[in-house]
């Protein structure tokens, strides 16, 4: 591989978008999905936003729902475009409303997250997914 090439080869995009589901996806589940498992009680005591109305449980089952099991679904690489939904809007709402869409200012993280099951959504999960050998 030249690092100047600007050839790539399926086999590079395909790894490139695993190291993506990966990293941003064990990310998702081990920092943000477990804790709001493990601390539910005292998350939805604080638990101060509001999305379309619905009961404070209801919004925490659900975000609990996007950044555990959906993203848990991306790093196997299952569903992996559906899954990204539930996650993107979780993540928009806490990028615009919770963080005012500072991406340069604390909403950083929700940005770069924002940004890359963004992409996932448009590129799909790669060769090396089980979406891609169901596909076969």
């Amino acid at each position: 591989m030249k690092l100047s090439s600007t050839k790539y080869t399926d086999t590079q995009i395909g790894l490139g978008l695993l190291l993506l589901r990966l990293v941003a996806g064990l990310a998702m589940v081990i920092n943000h999905g477990l804790p709001k498992i493990n601390n539910y009680n005292t998350i939805l005591e604080k638990w101060s936003h509001s999305f379309l109305g619905l009961p404070n449980h209801i919004q925490l089952y659900m975000i609990i729902f996007a950044e555990f099991i959906c993203a848990g679904l991306i790093v196997l690489g299952l569903f992996s475009r559906l899954a990204c939904i539930p996650i993107i809007v979780g993540i928009g709402f806490a990028f615009f409303i919770a963080h005012d869409g500072q991406i340069f200012g604390n909403g950083e993280m929700a940005g770069i997250f924002l940004t890359i099951f963004l992409t996932l959504l448009i590129t799909g999960p790669g060769k090396y997914s089980i979406d891609y050998f169901l596909k076969k």
